[in-house]
């Protein structure tokens, strides 16, 4: 099979040609700054983005957003569309931070996208004070023993602005209130007017656009309940799961007793756990932790805590997550145990890129010489090269690499490096990637390098090297490879 695929390789050594500087696009400027403040919101309706390039219209204006803003957005853009204008048709809202990301897909004309996302924060108030909710009495998750006469107190974190609140606090069920305010207006008192209920769960619900007297708000609601009931049934983790991001089950079950691990999880996944109680969402976040540590945010359905993690599992990586004891249901049950469980993510499209082998292939079909097992690199080979057909003065140096999954190619050319270490005369250079060929099937790629043809009597020393980690070869999962791999090679006479 490697005779025939190098058959067809030599064969079309005329015709092969591709441009391999891939340039892609940037964003130059933004007409606001990361951290601005909007002053003036009543004037404030267009952002300014230019890109270092013409951009592709339709999938460009679809890889843009201001998280926040919940109004329509066109956009504006010039003739040889390289800047736009993102038009905000509604105003802004007092109290608000926003976020305008500009995605890495975004596309150039040519069809090659950023690669990077950008993103921007603006705020609609000043000053760096968190507007938040102190406390409440009663306590989330209280039960009340007094039916009549009950007065509710939350104190916030600044003084309250001077509007009327009826239309931002609700109680569920529904209660008629009358409300006052600390003579520092940092405590609301909610006195509700009516008898409550027995064997009733009252939840308070403040809505986000509740505001601080200096104009901040609290950007997301808060909720918070108690009770007039009370059980004696124990609170404990049912079962947990991981499902694909953004999906309902059924998905791949997590071995929860303490310690349990569970193996080859996808990368791209929500966690859900079902507790055999409901519970209340604002406060679970304080008694959970997670190893090594993922960014994620937490909503419920009934007695289902979906975590939606903001950030991609690292492939092949050993995760840990812990509920403690302290997590307690409606009702102030605590949980029957600790909770401690983990996951491996190595699933079918969640593992690291390897390298199989390298091998520099015989122009005359007689032995192509191993570089690379997928264990050992073999140093110092000499390298078997064929005169260009081209260009008298140069050498192609053929190589064959395979992969342990299927590559992004166009991503990954410009992480192979034919690099001159020392010898030959003082003309030697470092080789140049002329051509390539991709196997899908073989996960095969076959990349010929040029070299200059040598002078004197002196070898050269070149080293092959093949760029891992961060900024290195992809997969089509984008998955990287973990590590580079530098491969010393002789370019002698001999051949």
């Amino acid at each position: 099979m490697v005779r025939f695929c190098l058959t067809l390789f030599t064969a079309s050594v005329l015709v092969l040609s591709c441009t391999l500087t891939v340039e892609n696009p940037d964003v130059l400027h933004v007409s606001i700054r990361d951290g601005q403040v909007i002053d003036d919101i009543e004037s404030f309706h267009t952002i300014s983005v230019s890109f270092s390039m013409a951009m592709n219209r339709y999938p460009t204006e679809k890889q843009i957003s201001i998280s926040g803003y919940y109004g329509a957005l066109h956009y504006e853009w010039n003739d040889q569309y390289s800047d736009v204008d993102i038009v905000l048709e509604e105003g802004l809202e007092r109290g608000r931070r926003y976020v305008l990301k500009i995605g890495k897909s975004c596309e150039s004309k040519e069809g090659f996208d950023l690669g990077s996302d950008y993103s921007y924060s603006f705020y609609t108030y000043s000053g760096d004070d968190d507007f938040f909710v102190v406390s409440t009495k009663p306590a989330d998750g209280a039960q009340v023993t007094m039916l009549d006469g009950v007065i509710v107190s939350i104190t916030f974190s600044q003084p309250v602005d001077y509007i009327t609140l009826y239309d931002k606090i609700e109680f569920d069920p529904a209660l008629s209130y009358s409300y006052s305010f600390s003579d520092d207006r940092r405590v609301l008192h909610l006195a509700i007017l009516e008898h409550l209920e027995a064997h009733e769960l009252y939840t308070v619900n403040i809505r986000d656009d509740f505001a601080a007297s200096g104009g901040k708000a609290l950007n997301a609601e808060y909720t918070f309940s108690f009770n007039t009931f009370f059980t004696e049934d124990p609170f404990s983790i049912e079962r947990a799961m991981m499902v694909p991001a953004g999906e309902d089950p059924p998905g791949t079950e997590l071995d929860i007793k303490y310690l349990g691990r569970t193996v080859g999880i996808e990368k791209d996944r929500d966690l859900l756990v079902v507790f055999s109680e409901d519970f209340y969402l604002h406060s679970m976040g304080t008694f959970i932790r997670i190893e090594p540590a993922l960014s994620y945010h937490l909503t419920k359905e009934d007695k289902v805590l979906r975590f939606t993690f903001e950030e991609g599992m690292e492939p092949e990586k050993l995760y840990g997550i812990t509920f403690q004891k302290s997590v307690k249901n409606v009702y102030g049950i605590a949980l029957d145990r600790e909770y401690l469980f983990e996951w491996k993510v190595n699933g079918t499209a969640s593992t690291l890129l390897r390298l199989s082998s390298i091998v520099n292939i015989d122009p005359n079909g007689i032995q192509d010489i191993t570089l690379y097992d997928g264990v050992i690199a073999f140093q110092n080979e000499d390298i078997l090269y064929l005169p260009d057909p081209l260009e008298i003065d140069k050498n192609n140096v053929d190589f064959e690499v395979r992969f342990s999954t299927i590559i992004d190619v166009y991503r990954s050319l410009d992480k192979f490096y034919l690099t001159f270490l020392y010898g030959g005369d003082s003309g030697s250079l470092s080789g140049v990637l002329t051509g390539y060929s991709w196997d899908s099937d073989e996960k095969k790629l076959l990349l010929r390098f040029t070299l200059p043809s040598l002078q004197g009597v002196n070898d050269a020393y070149y080293k092959l090297i093949v760029i891992g980690g961060a900024e290195g070869i992809l997969d089509r999962d984008g998955n990287n490879m973990e590590e580079s791999l530098e491969i010393y090679v002789k370019y002698s006479f001999s051949g």
